[in-house]
């Protein structure tokens, strides 16, 4: 039977749906906290179980709301939230990131939940663990709870898809941990610590009957570390020949990030690429008028340290990687892949020319993918890339 309880939207700052059914033995693990499906600014969601254990609904954990297993439609609307759960409805005005109702198995089940996300017209996805559904500034906010390791192998498989190297996966889930657990802070101002694309790791949940969890077990735990602290590893898809070091990229230095030739990703398909771009659309992102256009290039590894615009007597200087990252987040990602290009003038165009996909900073997958081929173990790969990190096992 449905039981759906009147309350006072008066009484609720925002609305946060959670998802959660958990196993005795992982409620000690460690869980992260991970933002989906964002680059679909989702203003609708149906969450699905895809199990036989009823849905526990509650609100901030205490009143029950609803027990049974109904899909759960969640609308944005006119700045109101409105939740059905098996055709009744109700509607809260909600503002960002306080109250919480929560969606778990009933007390004694042990099993996790696995779940679909679907976004109407668009996708569906599957996920397992905790969902929680904020309210953001003009959408809904969808974040996957999971303990790290499962988390781990998701964002390990979502990046090495289609790879089956063993050494290979081993010397990634290490990267992947690393990362995970290093404390960096890639989205302080959200309610997740990560999210589920290239900004930080991609994560598309549960994948269909992809590895099994086993093909991991070596090198869990594992992260690679500096000075005892562990690091935030960071990897590109190619480097396209030389990695280059976080000061030249990013104007900052991590000191376990170290230059090193990479010959093994000269056969990747991004190797060699070209764009060109409006002169007028570039002049916008640059903040300038643009008549002339250098590069500065870093000698050690090729690849772009800044830009330099001339206008008049005028100059405007941005770094290689702040060009990118305008270019990609205004006019597409598939335009200027990498930090290793050149830029020429030509009409009313501006023809970027380059190698690689990505940063070109830290881990080369592609590289890596080539060293696991010729037989390198995955402490051997890390090694090439991580000269300076050490590997350590968190769960001794």
């Amino acid at each position: 039977m449905v039981k759906y309880l009147n309350i006072s939207s008066g009484n609720i700052a925002n609305i946060i749906l959670t998802i959660l059914i958990i196993p005795v033995n992982i409620y000690c693990e460690e869980w992260v906290k991970i933002g989906v499906l964002g680059l679909f600014h989702p203003r609708e969601v149906i969450v699905t179980s895809q199990t036989e254990i009823p849905l526990d609904v509650r609100l901030d954990n205490n009143e029950i709301l609803f027990m049974g297993n109904n899909d759960l439609h969640v609308k944005y609307i006119n700045g109101k939230i409105k939740i059905e759960i098996g055709g009744i409805g109700k509607d809260y005005m909600v503002s960002k990131y306080t109250a919480s109702l929560n969606i778990s198995a009933p007390s004694g089940f042990w099993d996790v939940a696995e779940f679909t996300i679907t976004i109407p017209g668009k996708m569906t996805r599957k996920y397992s663990g905790k969902l929680d559904i904020l309210r953001g500034d003009d959408e809904l906010v969808l974040i996957n709870q999971v303990p790290l390791e499962r988390a781990v192998e998701i964002i390990t498989f979502s990046e090495m898809k289609g790879k089956k190297n063993r050494q290979l996966l081993s010397a990634f889930s290490i990267v992947v941990r690393s990362f995970l657990k290093s404390g960096i802070e890639q989205h302080p101002n959200d309610p997740y610590d990560f999210c589920d694309n290239t900004h930080c790791q991609l994560y598309f949940g549960e994948m269909e009957a992809v590895y099994p969890s086993l093909l991991l077990e070596e090198t869990r735990g594992m992260v690679l570390t500096y000075e005892d602290e562990i690091i935030p590893p960071f990897y590109c898809h190619s480097c396209g020949g030389h990695t280059a070091s976080s000061r030249v990229v990013w104007g900052m230095d991590y000191p376990f990030i170290i230059p090193v030739n990479c010959p093994y990703c000269q056969e990747s398909n991004e190797n060699q690429w070209e764009a060109f771009l409006p002169l007028r659309q570039v002049e916008t992102l640059a903040g300038s008028y643009i008549q002339g256009v250098a590069i500065e290039e870093d000698p050690a590894s090729g690849v772009v340290k800044n830009v330099v615009f001339t206008n008049d007597g005028d100059v405007t200087t941005l770094r290689g990687d702040q060009l990118r990252i305008r270019i990609g987040s205004h006019l597409g990602w598939d335009k200027v892949l990498s930090n290793r290009y050149s830029i020429e003038l030509v009409g009313d165009s501006l023809k970027f020319k380059g190698k690689g996909k990505g940063h070109c900073l830290g881990m080369c997958l592609y590289g890596s993918s080539a060293l696991s081929e010729m037989g390198r173990n995955y402490a051997e790969i890390l090694n090439y890339y991580f000269p300076n990190a050490i590997i350590k096992n968190t769960q001794n």
